[in-house]
């Protein structure tokens, strides 16, 4: 039962790629009372089919992915719709596509171009025969010869019977006008005696009229078969350039043109001559430059890429059609041009030339068709562009892809490595604390406990720097304090501190210094020098189970004199396929060796980045199971360079028991602590429990010296109290001590106008070296 919209409608189903075809076909059936079904090709066409059951089929033939010959194949093919006749669209350029439509089964052809009338006469007739052809009919192998060869193929009469009427139809519509032409010369002869004065002229223009008509025809002929081809070389192609290439041979060898020309033009204004095939000027040749430096005003090739517009002259030479560059045209014996657009998603990337010896060579209907081919071009390179986008989005996916698992491991394993490393430091301070309030114990055991306590929370307490210290990094507020620095003493604390450790395994550890102990001074920051030597030599030593760790560094007299530090292990190594991570974030945690998972694994990221800060370069070279080497390099820099200050440790000679200090913090053992680190320095010392106390005490002591002001505090934090404080006094050291130890809390602390910060838990080493600072410039 067909598909209508009532009972007199018959439903035809269309498959045909091209737009501008498809909409006039649709147009003309509509008009003459048929429901139609539109699809872009035969598989769409075949997906139709599954809902709907049309009366008709008419099919283009050269379409991409699935042609009409195998649409008409599957039709045919399937016990469903093998009743449905089927109308194939087709120039009959050769024998071969004949053939090709008579075994694939197809009712009978419909010949390009045709005319309103003939196309629905045709269908009526295919309709009205519809009866007939329900019963299938025998196909009878035949063998024909044609040009020396045998071709067989399979068809029935009716096919055979179809073919011939469609062939003799194609040629009687060819030749009509002429026929026309004929009878109405010979009703003129028959009259010539009374009208052959007044009819020469107009004879004269009919002859004319006729052979431009037999010119036209061919022209349009010439074009379809270049519309044909091109369309193939897009459905074989998949190369962009290649197509264009393809596209410009086309269109000189089959649509007799002098120059087919493809240019394209860069975001930047660059216009590069892609393709082109025929006679090229030297301009079109070569190219490279913008559009208006080439060409000039008045240009077509330009008027196109600047407007998106096609443009025509059918005579160059004409004195009213002058532009730049029309010289050089008429040298090379151009007489007629076109130019069209090539839109890339809707915007103009290029142009798409053609030139002719032949003066008025374009005419309406060749325009129209070139416009047809210019935008089918388009099309393919946006398809063609969508496929290789599509690839490579395929391929960033599954590279995001991995680099999402592969982050998201790393990140699960640096949680799980945080929770060990932050537990067990803090199982042994619970554990050794909650051991120290035991009676009876003895001094040395008390010591001893005392010590692990110390051990574990230095322990924590690095965990956390490190983090803070990767944050800063990030965030690009990482400062840095060039002073005088004692090399040879730096290395020395640093290897007293790291024994323990070194003991404890029975490695021995070697120092092979440049200078001696008088002479090693330099200047640079001291306290990042101490973290990346310590992250260094402590990874060295926690990955060596036996032998020996070396320190060593020298002096290296380059185009700018450098100290190159090393540290060799004789420890696990490094695997080749970890060697180019071991500078990323957290990627210690991934290490196989579970003996290397003390640690936050930031250490080499930390090291690395103050190396290249501070003007150095550092790298490694490991082989696993031997060892490990590493290098970096900082300026050597010395007292005689540059002015600087040096690492001061120690309280000054001033008597600081002559000045007053105040504690401004919220916790009672934070304030018991402080209180009595300050109270070996100061006269007296203060405490308030919050910023509103602070700010209270301050107004009543305007002698006190120094502030040790905490951050957070319930009432008023310590930015506001800073504020107030400096409101009425502006010469009183602040000295932010809080937990809050990221970049952003610094800069909050200073911009809040405190002198200067130090993170808490409070060294008190370090409290002691900044106060004796500001106490000393007073």
């Amino acid at each position: 039962m067909h598909t209508a919209t009532n009972d007199n409608q018959f439903t035809i189903l269309m498959a045909e790629d091209s737009i501008t075809q498809s909409e006039r076909l649709k147009f003309i059936l509509e008009t003459n009372n048929f429901n139609v079904i539109t699809a872009k090709n035969g598989l769409k066409a075949l997906e139709k089919l599954k809902t709907t059951i049309p009366d008709l089929i008419i099919s283009d033939i050269m379409m991409p992915g699935m042609n009409g010959y195998q649409l008409c194949e599957n039709v045919k093919a399937n016990p469903n719709t093998s009743h449905i006749p089927v109308i194939l669209l087709t120039s009959l350029t050769s024998v071969d596509d004949v053939l090709e439509g008579v075994n694939c089964g197809a009712d009978c052809f419909l010949t390009k171009p045709y005319k309103e009338d003939y196309l629905i006469e045709h269908i009526n007739q295919v309709l009205e025969g519809k009866r007939f052809l329900k019963t299938e009919s025998k196909k009878t192998e035949i063998e024909v010869f044609y040009q020396g060869k045998k071709r067989s193929f399979k068809a029935s009469q009716e096919q055979i019977l179809s073919l011939l009427i469609s062939t003799y139809e194609a040629a009687v519509l060819r030749n009509q006008e002429l026929t026309e032409a004929k009878e109405e010369l010979s009703d003129i002869n028959e009259h010539q005696e009374f009208l052959i004065k007044e009819r020469t002229s107009e004879l004269s223009k009919e002859v004319i009229n006729r052979k431009l008509s037999e010119l036209h025809v061919q022209k349009l002929n010439r074009l379809y078969v270049l519309l044909s081809k091109v369309n193939k070389a897009i459905i074989r192609t998949s190369n962009n350039l290649q197509l264009l290439k393809e596209i410009c041979k086309i269109s000189v060898e089959d649509g007799k043109f002098t120059l087919a020309w493809i240019g394209l033009q860069s975001n930047n204004g660059i216009l590069e001559t892609i393709e082109y095939e025929g006679q090229v000027t030297e301009s079109l040749e070569y190219t490279g430059q913008k559009a208006e430096e080439m060409f000039g005003d008045n240009n077509p090739i330009l008027k196109t890429l600047k407007n998106g517009k096609q443009f025509h002259i059918n005579d160059i030479g004409d004195s009213t059609s002058v532009f730049s560059g029309n010289e050089e045209y008429l040298q090379n014996g151009y007489k007629s041009l076109s130019v069209f657009p090539v839109m890339f998603y809707g915007k103009t990337v290029g142009a798409f030339a053609l030139f002719s010896k032949e003066i008025d060579f374009f005419d309406y209907d060749e325009i129209n068709l070139l416009n047809d081919l210019t935008q089918d071009i388009s099309f393919a390179l946006e398809y063609i562009d969508k496929e290789e986008k599509r690839k490579q989005a395929e391929k960033d996916l599954i590279a995001a892809k991995n680099k999402a698992e592969e982050s998201d491991r790393l990140k699960t394993a640096f949680l799980s490595n945080m929770s060990h490393e932050i537990r067990t430091p803090m199982n042994g301070i619970l554990g050794f604390s909650n051991l120290l309030k035991e009676p009876m114990l003895s001094g040395d055991e008390m010591n001893e406990y005392i010590s692990h306590i110390e051990s574990s929370s230095k322990r924590m307490l690095n965990i956390i720097n490190d983090i803070v210290c990767i944050s800063a990094i990030e965030s690009g507020e990482t400062k840095f304090n060039d002073v005088k620095t004692d090399v040879n003493k730096l290395i020395d604390s640093i290897i007293n501190e790291a024994k323990l450790a070194a003991a404890i395994k029975n490695l021995e550890i070697v120092t092979i210094k440049e200078f001696d102990d008088f002479d090693s001074f330099i200047i640079t920051d001291y306290g990042k020098l101490k973290i990346i030597l310590e992250k260094i030599i402590g990874n060295a030593i926690k990955f060596t189970i036996k032998g020996k760790v070396e320190i060593a560094y020298k002096l290296k007299s380059n185009r700018v004199p450098e100290l190159e530090f090393s540290v060799k292990d004789t420890g696990i190594g490094i695997p080749d396929e970890r060697q180019y991570a071991i500078y990323e974030r957290f990627i210690q945690a991934d290490i196989e060796d579970k003996a290397a998972h003390q640690g936050a694994g930031l250490g080499l990221t930390i090291a690395k980045s103050y190396v290249e800060t501070m003007g150095g370069k550092l790298w490694h070279n490991s082989t696993l199971g031997v060892g490990s080497n590493f290098y970096f390099t900082i300026p050597y820099i010395i007292e005689e360079d540059i002015n600087m200050g040096s690492v001061k440790s120690d309280i000054p000679d001033s008597d600081t028991k002559t000045f007053k200090a105040l504690i401004v913090d919220d916790d009672q053992l934070t304030q018991q602590y402080l209180s009595i680190l300050l109270g070996d320095i100061f006269k007296e010392v203060l405490i308030a429990n919050d910023g509103l106390e602070a700010v209270d005490m301050c107004s009543k002591h305007p002698d006190i010296d120094v502030v040790l002001m905490d951050i957070k505090m319930p009432k008023m934090n310590g930015y506001e109290a800073t504020k107030k404080i400096r409101e009425f006094n502006k010469k009183v050291i602040i000295i932010a001590q809080t937990a809050y130890a990221f970049p952003e809390d610094i800069k909050n602390a200073i911009s809040a106008g405190c002198n200067t910060h130090i993170s808490k838990p409070v060294d008190s080493d370090d409290l002691t070296s900044i106060i004796s600072t500001y106490i000393d410039d007073r």
